[in-house]
């Protein structure tokens, strides 16, 4: 039977105050069931049965249920003694054991007999029996499986025992009494850290006053560079601007992808007067090893091993932790991170997951010449297209990070797998005062630095920006896709913000080609500097054909088809404009699909309430013509270059001019169109 933080071995159990504790090598002790409820004893001592099954190697004796049972109902005392290092799980036939497990010393050699306790077992020569992953895997899920019903159970009849916590209590909190062996390893192993310090505390309103350096405190951290001890707040410069980036720890997708790419942009922000302060969770061994891996110089890299900047700045814990998506789990960190992986207490890390993959034209390659992240056969990339992050380029980034990340976990990782789990922030310091904050809500998540740069140097980060950089930003969207998403969006909804535009027919007419949606985007996705969020460039050529009304008619004619190579889809229909509102109201009433031209295949469709829409948009009308009862774009605005529009349904779009002559070919026909 193992702990779940540190996989060391079972070897004693006793009673503290009627309470049985099972404690490991290490010295930690966690209460089990106690005999109140002898329900989760009975389904603990099955579950343990079971992995001492698992666990056992062939031959060697074992507990029977009946006496699992027993030993959690009954305080016992445990004698074992053993020529060898106690098992970890996953290890192998000559692999070395952690890094943080007791080393037995020879001294401690006794004559080759043991006392077998559930799944703790030794053969006939005193020897722990080697272990298989499968075994091993099967043994954790029961365990798994037997902390989920104690708890369940806990919680229906014993209301304060979902309240409580399992947590490791010391050695000496409890009379244990391990065996000999046991204390002289525990007398060689590394002596446990000092309980962490408490984040300093900060009301809402505090924050402001006391400036975002006092927030730190006098948390130490220390400098990759020299190793050097200095306070955290010290790193942070009271006057002028800077960026801090709070990384996650030094073996995580986050903190790599961020400091590579961080690396391009160092010499603009230093160019400019604006210091990087940079603090990653590890330790000073490990923060060197990830400045030697990732380039990132490590004058700005400080190390801070048990995260507590983190912590006094609030950032977002993870899964499974106090103050993350279900609180303090029992779980191990391993564990709670695979969680976290699929995508659970982990917005958006799935869907970042999958644009890897399925790529971006939204976002710029990855791979460039002269810069830090390079790849010597990236041109393979260009047979599928260029200037834009094609599929499975960042994810043959990605697996070439995971490799490096896993061939050196040991010198990178934590000591403690719960660190695993915190998230980072980015933040611009301007006097000493936050003007721009963004705090990572999961895998993936971290502020993208490209985009963190671009705000650091802008002279008001926050401030909207002008009419000119508006204008500036939609017809590069339009005409060549290569703007931000994020920038599109927000300069879109500075265009709707300003004083409504005057637009007549004329100035839309013809065909024009979507370029960008948002989607289900909001405010505050696209003030995230993370890559989510803020809508992206459509994928497909969707053409919008609009004939405006003639002298003396009611209607326009609007086409809207997607086109593939020779392949044409399109829907024709009426539509009406409403010059007070700038309103384009429309409806459909053929679709039609068509190859080259020779080939059209027509059928009419019901136009819905069409009959029941004003078209005297000048006086007054029924409840029945009120605008917007069919689909409708609100122009924001028209230019001889794009569109800008909001739809019925809430999303926001922008079109770029590609004719100024609409079709001509009638309803149904095909009629080519110059993409």
């Amino acid at each position: 039977f193992f702990s779940h933080r540190n996989m060391a071995p079972l070897v004693g159990v006793h009673s503290a105050e009627d309470s049985p504790f099972l404690v490991d090598t290490r010295g930690h002790a966690v209460p089990s069931p106690s005999s109140s409820v002898p329900a989760v004893a009975l389904v603990a001592a099955v579950c343990m049965g079971l992995g001492s099954l698992l666990y056992t190697p062939a031959g060697a004796p074992t507990l029977n249920a009946s006496q699992m049972y027993s030993l959690v109902q009954t305080p016992v005392h445990v004698q074992a003694t053993t020529t060898t290092t106690p098992p970890a799980p996953f290890l192998t036939s000559g692999s070395a054991a952690p890094r943080d497990m007791p080393r037995i010393p020879p001294s401690a050699a006794s004559p080759a007999t043991a006392t077998a306790l559930g799944p703790w077992q030794a053969d006939a020569q005193g020897r722990p029996g080697v272990l298989t992953a499968a075994r091993s895997v099967m043994a954790l899920l029961c365990l798994s499986f037997t902390a989920a019903v104690g708890l369940a159970i806990r919680k229906q009849h014993h209301r304060a025992w979902a309240r409580a916590r399992l947590s490791w209590a010391p050695l000496q909190s409890v009379h244990v009494a391990p065996p000999d062996w046991a204390m002289m390893a525990l007398a060689e192993a590394e002596p446990a850290p000092a309980p962490a310090e408490p984040a300093p505390a900060v009301s809402p309103g505090e924050g402001s006053e006391a400036g975002f350096a006092a927030k730190l405190g006098s948390i130490r951290v220390f400098s990759a560079e020299d190793g050097q001890e200095v306070d955290a707040q010290s790193l942070v410069p009271t006057t002028g601007r800077a960026v801090v980036c709070l990384m996650t720890n030094f073996a995580d997708f986050d903190s790599w992808e961020q400091a590579q790419w961080l690396v391009d942009e160092l010499p603009r922000l230093e160019a400019a007067g604006v210091p990087v302060v940079c603090i990653g969770i590890g330790t000073v061994a490990a923060g060197q090893e990830f400045c030697k891996r990732t380039r990132l110089p490590a004058r700005v890299l400080h190390a801070d091993p048990l995260g507590k900047c983190h912590r006094a700045l609030d950032l977002e814990p993870g899964f499974g932790r106090e103050g993350g998506l279900f609180g303090d789990l029992p779980l191990s960190g391993y564990i709670k991170l695979l969680v976290m992986c699929a995508g659970i207490g982990s917005p958006n890390t799935l869907k970042e997951v999958f644009r890897g993959y399925l790529g971006d034209r939204a976002a710029p390659p990855v791979f460039k010449s002269g810069s830090n992240v390079d790849l010597g056969w990236k041109a393979a990339f260009d047979l599928v297209g260029k200037d834009f992050q094609r599929p499975f380029e960042l994810a043959t980034y990605r697996l070439g990070n995971m490799v490096e990340i896993l061939s050196n976990w040991e010198s990178l990782a934590t000591e403690d797998d719960q660190l695993l789990l915190q998230r980072g922030g980015s933040f611009i310091i301007d006097d000493d005062a936050v003007v721009l904050s963004h705090k990572d809500k999961g895998i993936l998540g971290y502020a993208k630095p490209d985009r963190l740069t671009k705000l650091a140097l802008a002279e008001n980060p926050t401030e909207a920006p002008s009419f000119e950089q508006c204008l500036e930003i939609v017809h590069g969207a339009a005409e060549r896709k290569v703007e931000d998403p994020k920038e599109i969006y927000l300069a879109v909804r500075a265009l709707e913000k300003r004083k409504k535009e005057a637009i007549m027919p004329d100035q839309f007419r013809g065909q024009w080609r979507l370029a960008y949606t948002s989607g289900g985007a909001t405010d505050k996705e696209a003030h995230n500097l993370a890559r989510a969020g803020g809508g992206g460039y459509f994928p497909l050529n969707a053409v919008q054909s609009f004939d405006p009304p003639a002298d003396g008619e009611a209607e326009g004619r609007i086409r809207n088809g997607v086109y593939g190579g020779p392949v044409a889809f399109f829907f024709d229909g009426p539509f009406i404009w409403r010059q007070k509102q700038n309103m384009l109201e429309f409806t459909f009433t053929k679709v039609s699909a068509g190859v080259s031209g020779e080939y059209t295949y027509s059928r009419d469709i019901q136009a819905g309430d069409w009959k029941t829409v004003g078209v005297d948009t000048d006086t007054e009308v029924s409840k029945a013509q009120k605008p917007g009862k069919t689909p409708f774009f609100k122009f924001i605005h028209v230019d001889e270059r794009c569109i800008v529009a909001r739809g019925r349904g809430g999303g926001l779009a922008v079109w770029g001019r590609i004719s100024s002559n609409p079709v001509q070919a009638a309803p149904g026909s095909y009629e080519k169109v110059a993409l």
